[in-house]
Formats: structure tokens, C-alpha cells, sequence
């Protein structure tokens, strides 16, 4: 005799407004894995992800890893955008003239490339495909993605990988 046991069967275009949510209906995922550098103003990474909403009250968490370094005695900064624009929702206060920016980076100067992490649960309110993306900008010197700055020593420096992955969260 066959047996089906189960805590919840969730429908396919999630869990209905009004119930409570919180269940992943679909994930997206791109990866980087080629080196870049930039070495004036900024530049969205050629790292971008698209997702179509099932439901308008459904949420979107973006979580960007970028593995990227610095030169010199330099700032960079990282953000992330939709649609080609930067979410201005998660960005520093600009108090003064600082830079509304998330996952500032300095040189460390030991030309090791670190990882950022930024994460974000966007409300797009559209079942109409979303595109998000990762944005770098920097304050001086080259930028480095997947690599470290100091690139000479193939021995003894690790490259790396840039991932952007997209949730739809049940609203």
C-alpha cells in the first residue's frame, strides 16, 4: 500500500497573500568566473540574473558574492541594481559628501582578494521578468574582479568567483 506524508504542499506559484509566507518558489543563479579589472569610474560587472515574479506580492532575495580586490592605497565600493539603476534602498546615508555605497572595500595591501557578500529582499510588486545586477565603483587606483591585485605570483595567489543569486519569496 503507498503512503504520501507530507507537513504542507505548497502550490507551484507559492503561498497565497494573506497566508503566511516565506517559502522559496523559484531560484536564479549566475556566475562569474573571468577576470576583470577597471580602472576608471565605475562599471556594472558583467554579472546579471533575471527572474519573473510568479505573484506581484512575492519578494525577491538577491544575494551578490564578489570576489574583487584594490590597488594602492585606494577605496572601492560595491552596490546592487535593478533594472540597470542602483537600489537606492540599500545604500548608506549620504551624510555630507560621502558615497552612498555598500560593501566599501580599502586595500589591504596584501594583494589578496576578498570576498563581499551584499543581500538585499526587494519587493519588485510585477510579475513582469526582473533583471538585478552588481555594481563597482571606485575611488582612485584599479579594481580588480576574481583576482587580487597582485596577480604576478600564479603560485602562491588563488583566484576566484563572482555569484549572483535570485529567491522568490512567498509574500
Amino acid at each position: 500500500m503507498s503512503q504520501l506524508r507530507t507537513n504542507s504542499i505548497v502550490p507551484v506559484g507559492g503561498i497565497p497573500a494573506g497566508a503566511s509566507g516565506g517559502g522559496v518558489v523559484q531560484t536564479v543563479q549566475s556566475t562569474l568566473t573571468s577576470v576583470i579589472s577597471y580602472n576608471s569610474g565605475g562599471a556594472q560587472i558583467p554579472i546579471t540574473a533575471s527572474i519573473t515574479p510568479r505573484s506581484s506580492s512575492n519578494k525577491i532575495l538577491i544575494i551578490g558574492q564578489i570576489c574583487c580586490d584594490i590597488d594602492s592605497s585606494s577605496r572601492g565600493f560595491l552596490s546592487l541594481s535593478k533594472a540597470g539603476s542602483k537600489i537606492t534602498a540599500y545604500q548608506g546615508d549620504a551624510a555630507g559628501s560621502r558615497t552612498l555605497a555598500v560593501g566599501n572595500m580599502e586595500n589591504n595591501d596584501t594583494g589578496v582578494a576578498q570576498i563581499y557578500t551584499l543581500c538585499y529582499l526587494d519587493s519588485p510588486a510585477t510579475t513582469s521578468s526582473t533583471t538585478y545586477g552588481i555594481v563597482m565603483e571606485r575611488d582612485g587606483s584599479t579594481m580588480y574582479v576574481n583576482r587580487s591585485s597582485d596577480d604576478s605570483n600564479s603560485g602562491t595567489r588563488m583566484r576566484g568567483a563572482t555569484s549572483l543569486t535570485l529567491l522568490e519569496i512567498s509574500g
